[in-house]
């Protein structure tokens, strides 16, 4: 009888233990869920960055190109003024 109430016994801490593992293991797996999430979101807030910046690039460049041709524009009809009073 002493042998079955030590089997029993063991058999009941040996289930505590892999229910104390399993809930390890679940709280491992939801940590690094929550790391790749937070890592998603790091990535994704990165990706908007680099996109914001690109953009506000393409428009420095466009306006740079504009006022240049509208220095051109200035320069070509100040010389047509000047050729027009010769």
């Amino acid at each position: 009888m002493l042998q079955q109430e030590q089997l029993e016994a063991a058999a009941v801490a040996a289930a505590e233990a892999a229910t104390e593992e399993a809930a390890a293991a679940q709280a491992a797996a939801a940590t690094a869920a929550g790391a790749t999430a937070a890592a998603a979101a790091a990535a994704t807030a990165a990706a908007v960055v680099e996109l914001e910046y690109q953009q506000h690039q393409q428009q420095q460049e466009q306006q740079q190109r504009q006022q240049q041709q509208q220095q051109q524009l200035l320069l070509l009809l100040l010389l047509l003024l000047v050729y027009l009073n010769s």
